[in-house]
């Protein structure tokens, strides 16, 4: 059995909302490469081809997903000087690729390398607990709730966070990896597919806009927790205050 190296390097996007579905797609790349290996022959012709692979993005951004526990078989070597093939990622590659409105920018890259993948990343998951948060001042302020930021939820634990609410973003993204109720407000103009976590059972999107607070209600009563329940009730409270 000869010995070869399959030697890949994997430019990322600078966004770290769009860091998210690309991560998955490389996790997937990276994860299932043997079974990828094994169904193209080469081990049968006496070619044992191993995985040798660069991430191209911001020191700080990698640490992010070590941080939150991305799962990988098998780490990135610090760089390739000569890579068998690269994988662009970023943000000039996707503006550039004919998608359509219907698919998820996790689709978009899985077609880029081929392979099928999940929108979300595999990393350490949290047990939820009572308290909700925002991630946006203003709405924390209409809503009498906390705000968090990125970085506490990079390091939170079990029990500390009972739901996120706020603007589309790196964070909702991360909420929901981590298994958090997230309750997500859309960006005006952006497709409802783009960058959606539906098969996390426990999101729900919504529209920004003059009728937020009962979208965020009814968001809220539908994830049937008792701390979701809990905090709809007082947005029904507000909104009789302010009639």
């Amino acid at each position: 059995m000869r010995d070869a190296k399959d030697k890949v390097r994997f430019l990322m996007p600078l966004s770290r909302e769009l860091q998210f579905p690309a991560m998955a797609v490389l996790q997937t790349y990276v994860n299932e490469y043997d079974a990828k290996v094994y169904f193209t022959g080469m081990r049968a012709m006496g070619i044992n081809l191993n995985l040798e692979y660069s991430v191209i993005m911001p020191e700080e951004d990698w640490q992010l997903f070590q941080d939150i526990g991305l799962e990988l078989k098998q780490q990135p070597v610090h760089s390739i000087a000569e890579a068998d093939a690269e994988v662009d990622l970023t943000e000039d590659r996707l503006a550039s690729y004919q998608w359509r409105t219907d698919q998820h920018v996790a689709q978009i890259y899985g077609q880029m390398i081929g392979v099928e993948t999940k929108v979300l990343p595999k990393i350490r998951q949290l047990q939820p607990g009572q308290q909700w948060f925002t991630v946006d001042g203003e709405i924390a302020v209409g809503l009498g709730l906390p705000e968090i930021d990125g970085d506490t939820l990079v390091r939170a634990v079990d029990g500390q966070i009972g739901g996120i609410i706020g603007w589309a973003s790196w964070v909702t993204y991360l909420a929901c990896a981590q298994g958090l109720p997230v309750i997500e407000i859309k960006p005006s103009g952006r497709s409802p597919n783009y960058l959606s976590k539906w098969s996390h059972k426990q999101y729900r999107m919504i529209d920004g806009g003059s009728s937020l607070m009962p979208q965020l209600q009814s968001a809220l009563l539908d994830l049937e927790t008792p701390c979701s329940t809990a905090v709809a009730e007082a947005i029904t409270g507000r909104m009789q205050m302010a009639r």
